[in-house]
């Protein structure tokens, strides 16, 4: 019998390398039998590489020349000459990407001539739908099928179809016949379609010249794509052998002959139709090892593991409908088999990572996780490094996100974007940019760039915006020298994106894909030049270097070739970058994902591997990862072009026949050989998780209050970050030197001073100030200064009185439009201006004091020790009363107004000040007066907005009471002698700028480590 099956219980790789050996024993003597005659057929090159591993751990060391191990993609060495003659004639492949391209030209005439040309505008989406579009050309293929033939049984048996369908057919049927033609025209074949016939030939060759020495064919489950063929034919071999891993030969015939396609035995019986045989078949495979080992391995003798039991009636549909009527018959929780139900995706990356590090605690053991979500396998790598793990992740890097890529991306966005702030240095502060001078050279330019122009207000005209502020920048203390290396960076930066220059600034204008693809790329290039030098004048782009860099120098190369033959549709500079990224698709870096400067640096006992990957392996401990319908399994999705009946009636593959795939890979993980952990989060960032079906099965057949017990793992990662005992962090208490502590505090720093003294030491003894945001919004700060500008304006014309209106409004506007930001925070604005406006012509145009003084410098002089208050007051009317002439000063508010009742208590002092100075004649070209109000006048321009105005000293328009007035006056009569006290308290070594009543929103919060000692 050539049709053997193993059961999942036992180590694959292992038990076939001792079969062969065996086998080779009942021939001859272990010395004189040639091990290596004949051939071991496996899926994919992981499978052969982990077979040839399990050869070397099952001869411990002794050496002997091993079988050829084929890929069945990789079989050409066994083919008789006739066969390699036929294959050599085999038209090539055309490549995914070029197919695509042409697709998407064929899906871009389809949406011109359909009426829903707006689902379809972005390139991106185009080329998705294009994507896709050649998937379901490849499960034509890989089905064997004619995807004409599909589509118009599909046509013929699909009635009552919309509109909508009936133009999609309508499409697909004119692709199926074009395509083929073209590929003829061109000489290509589609790829799974020159797979197939490949494997054909192969198998042809099997039949018509079968090889000399034993050929097994082992760890298969698909049987599409022509494997089938290859099957059938190893099997009618004199010395063939077909060995299928977790064939369940138990199942009753009944239920195997109506077992849905989402059952994960379903795809072992379409393999087995597509071989033409019979379960009956095949046989559990009966042979002795020991005279190898003393291992005896009969496994149609040995009883069916407790895992495989219960899964298999987890999945039984029989099972499946005692479930849904509430009368399952509880089975017992199958042995070594754990869970972790995690809060998030966070904690369930942790929660694995700790069972991988515990996996591995005890010698030569080894763990895996297995898990469709890379997201997941992404923070479950980054978790294991906190342990100095570095794991053998089998998917490598995604091309899209490798710093070559990234770059690229970047260079378009900056140009899309016309040099905006964050665009610009997001480019430039990556470790490709270099502009010819190196990266040390540019680092410390690039950092003054950003320090000097790029934060601030948003700087609008691009490169010639930049260059303007810098100009501007001279009077203000950039030395010429260092203005000079400024401009030269942005001469090297206009000369690199001096192809873009034509298309920026130009928002969603459309250009030819061939000429971005092209601009971006000379862009790139140029930017990433290392220092150019005498010895080397033209050095390599760094854009190229390592592999990242190589493989993004094929994929674009592939692309201007793809863009130049299949021309794409004009397409905005705005939304190249995410088209690129979508072309970068399914790509990935995996031949240096392990190594460090030559050097592996991946842990030989911890693994991540997808699916695909882990199929067939065996790990003392395995963890099934990213368990939530969705992912594992993935939602049963059909694609764009054909609904499921259309696929039913046109013989393609159902999406559930993909659920039952991942349904046998869960089921074969499940009942492995070592310790299983399923894995799941009950929440990612979004929305709840739902647990996959199959857990919910397993947790209904289990019983009412039962599962499967919770691995410690996830107690230790809910506690990893918990220390058992805090300390906090001291408060601050610097005590600087006399002679460095200020001599000059404006009025409005001695809040600061009475509140949150280590502000004023960070920033006038530090000499620290927060740096300006990127391109920052106009907040209220902003709004106040351009409000006091303005004012300044009007009230030095006097328009409320001599002009209108209509004056005072575009006295507004025109600061509006001269503030550098952009136009939708005008626009907002803009009424708010207005409206203030209105205020400002109501409330002046019937005052008249005898004289207004505006913006007026004060200053105030301390003795013993030495001190100046400086300041700035907005406005002083001088008016005449009943007790002669008399000052109001006004502080104008864009924001919110203290209240009365803080004002009485000090903390808000500044009006408090300019009164007092004024009343001592501390104002420049004004002479002393006495105070006749204090006055808050608010200009937040809100239509919300119930008060104009709050007093200090009288009731006249927003009461304070006699009491109150009473205080606030006294305030006043006595602020400076409380200030002058608390100049001398600093005045005493010992005296500290302490943060104690600071509040979390100042700049300088971080710095005084508020957080930390106060223990938030």
């Amino acid at each position: 019998m050539s049709l053997h099956a193993l059961p999942l219980r036992v180590s694959f790789f292992e038990t076939i390398a001792k079969a062969w050996l065996e086998a080779g024993k009942e021939k001859q003597s272990l010395e004189k039998f040639a091990f290596d005659e004949g051939m071991i057929l496996v899926p994919g090159r992981r499978a052969a590489r982990h077979l040839s591993e399990a050869f070397l751990r099952v001869l411990d060391g002794k050496a002997l020349l091993l079988p050829r191990i084929a890929v069945i993609g990789d079989m050409e060495r066994s083919a008789n000459f006739e066969a390699i003659e036929k294959l050599l004639k085999l038209p090539p492949a055309i490549s995914k990407l070029h197919r695509t391209a042409l697709l998407m030209s064929l899906v871009k005439k389809f949406q011109e001539v359909s009426e829903e040309t707006e689902l379809l505008s972005s390139a991106k989406i185009l080329w998705g739908l294009a994507s896709s579009l050649g998937e379901l050309i490849d499960e034509a293929d890989r089905a064997e099928i004619s995807l004409s033939e599909a589509i118009e049984k599909a046509q013929a048996e699909s009635q009552d179809l919309s509109a909508h369908w009936e133009k999609i057919l309508k499409f697909l049927a004119i692709v199926s016949q074009a395509l083929p033609e073209i590929l003829t025209r061109d000489s290509f074949l589609n790829p799974v379609a020159r797979e197939v016939e490949r494997l054909n030939i192969l198998a042809q060759s099997f039949e018509e010249k079968p090889p000399l020495g034993n050929v097994w064919a082992v760890g298969f489950v698909d049987g599409s794509s022509g494997v089938a063929n290859i099957l059938s034919k190893v099997a009618a071999l004199p010395k063939g052998r077909v060995i299928l891993r977790g064939i369940d030969l138990e199942i009753p015939d009944s239920v195997w002959e109506i077992l849905p396609q989402s059952h994960p035995q379903f795809i072992f019986k379409d393999l087995l139709e597509r071989m033409g045989k019979a379960r009956a078949d095949f046989q559990n495979w009966d042979f002795a090892l020991s005279k190898i080992d003393g291992t005896d391995l009969s496994f149609s003798k040995a009883p069916t593991s407790q895992r495989e039991i219960f899964w298999r009636e987890a999945f039984s549909p029989k099972m499946a409908m005692q479930i849904e009527n509430g009368q399952p018959m509880p089975l017992n929780v199958p042995d070594n088999t754990w869970r972790i139900e995690a809060e998030d995706t966070q904690q369930e990356a942790r929660a694995i990572a700790l069972a991988l590090r515990d996996g591995i605690s005890k010698p030569a053991k080894t763990a895996a996780l297995v898990t469709p979500d890379r997201s997941l396998a992404i923070r479950v790598s980054a978790e294991l490094k906190r342990f100095g793990i570095n794991a053998d992740d089998s998917a490598g890097a995604a091309l899209a996100g490798t710093p070559s890529a990234v770059f690229l991306r970047l260079v378009i966005a900056a140009a899309s974007e016309n040099f905006s702030a964050v665009s610009l240095l997001a480019l430039l502060k990556h470790p490709r940019a270099s502009f010819g001078l190196g990266r040390d050279n540019a680092r410390p330019l690039i950092r003054c760039l950003e320090r000097e122009i790029l934060r601030g207000a948003p700087i609008n005209g691009g490169i010639t915006g930049l260059r303007q502020k810098l100009e501007s920048l001279e009077s203000e203390g950039l030395t010429v020298g260092k203005q000079h290396e400024l401009m030269a960076l942005l001469d090297r930066l206009e000369s690199a994106f001096e192809v873009f220059v034509p298309m920026m600034g130009q928002k969603y204008q459309e250009f030819e894909a061939l000429d971005l693809l092209r601009a971006a790329i000379a862009s790139a290039e140029k930017l990433a030049l290392p220092e150019v030098t005498q010895e080397i004048p033209e050095p390599e782009s760094r854009l190229w270097r390592g592999e990242d860099g190589q493989k993004l120098a094929e994929h674009l190369s592939e692309l201007l070739v793809a863009f130049k033959e299949n021309p794409l549709p004009p397409q905005p500079l705005e939304g190249f970058a995410d088209f690129l990224s979508e072309t970068m698709q399914g790509i990935s870096i995996t031949g240096l994902r392990n190594y460090l400067d030559g050097e592996e640096v991946s842990h030989p006992r911890v693994f991540i591997l997808g699916i695909l990957e882990a199929r067939l392996l065996s790990f003392d401990r395995v963890i099934l990862g990213g368990l939530n319908e969705g992912i594992w399994p993935p939602l049963a999705n059909c694609g764009p072009w054909m609904g499921r009946m259309m696929r039913k009636s046109g013989g393609l593959f159902l999406p559930e026949r993909r659920l039952g795939a991942f349904a046998q890979d869960f089921q074969a993980f499940a009942c492995g050989t070592g310790e299983v952990i399923f894995s799941r989060s009950m929440r990612d960032a979004e929305r709840p998780n739902i647990a996959a079906p199959w857990l919910i099965r397993a947790k209904a057949l289990m019983g009412k209050g039962k599962d499967f017990p919770s691995f410690k793992s996830l107690t230790w990662a809910k506690n990893l970050d918990i220390a058992l005992h805090v300390k906090g962090a001291e408060q601050p208490f610097p005590k600087p030197p006399i002679a460095f502590r200020p001599r000059k505090l404006g009025v409005t720093s001695v809040a600061i001073l009475q509140n949150f003294p280590y502000a004023i030491y960070a920033n006038k003894i530090l000499e620290l100030s927060p740096l300006a945001g990127l391109a920052e919004n106009m907040d209220y700060k902003d709004f106040g200064i351009l409000i006091h500008k303005a004012l300044e304006t009007i009230f030095e014309r006097k328009l409320p009185q001599k002009g209108n209106l209509a004056q005072i409004e575009t006295v507004f506007f025109e600061a509006l439009a001269d503030a550098p930001y952009r136009q939708s925070i005008k626009n907002w604005w803009h009424p708010r201006l207005k409206a203030i406006a209105a205020i400002i012509w109501e409330r002046e145009k019937t005052s008249v004091p005898k004289k207004i003084f505006l913006e007026q410098s004060l200053s105030y002089q301390f003795q013993d020790p030495s001190f100046e208050l400086t300041g700035r007051a907005d406005r002083v009317d001088i008016l005449k009363t009943e007790h002669g002439e008399r000052a109001v000063i006004y502080d104008y508010k864009t924001g919110t107004l203290p209240r009365l009742s803080a004002v009485e208590k000090g903390e808000y002092p500044q009006l408090l000040l300019e009164g007092a100075v004024l009343r001592s004649g501390g104002f420049d070209q004004m002479e002393s007066f006495e105070i006749e109000d204090l006055i808050y006048w608010q200009l937040k321009g809100s239509s919300k907005q119930k008060e104009n105005f709050r007093t200090l000293l009288s009731g006249a328009m927003r009461k304070p009471g006699p009491e109150q007035q009473a205080n606030i006056r006294k305030q006043m009569n006595h602020i400076l002698d409380n200030l002058y006290q608390l100049i001398v308290a600093y005045e005493n070594p010992e005296k500290a700028y302490e943060a104690g009543n600071g509040t979390l929103d100042s700049p300088y919060a971080q710095l005084a480590r508020m957080v930390e000692w106060r223990g938030m």
